[in-house]
């Protein structure tokens, strides 16, 4: 039985390179490991992920706002 595993992470280079060598880690340590990433929509992302051969996932990449903890909030409320 192989283990599956996603790795999250995007929007930042210096979030994305140690996803890459806690993967190289895990599949050292678990030969049949299935890993897919998660990450923003930005191309940087997938160019430093795409690197790697496994399957990506993207999600578009919310960006920060005042209103957005606003809006998330009022959500519940209602």
């Amino acid at each position: 039985m192989s283990l599956r595993v996603v790795l999250v992470g995007g929007a930042s280079g210096g979030h994305l390179v140690p996803l890459l060598a806690v993967r190289e880690q895990l599949s050292k340590s678990v030969p049949d490991i299935e890993a897919t990433y998660i990450c923003s929509d930005q191309k940087e992302d997938h160019a430093i992920l795409a690197q790697d051969g496994l399957p990506i996932i993207s999600v578009p990449l919310l960006r920060r706002s005042i209103r957005l903890p606003m809006q998330f909030t009022s959500g519940y409320i209602r």
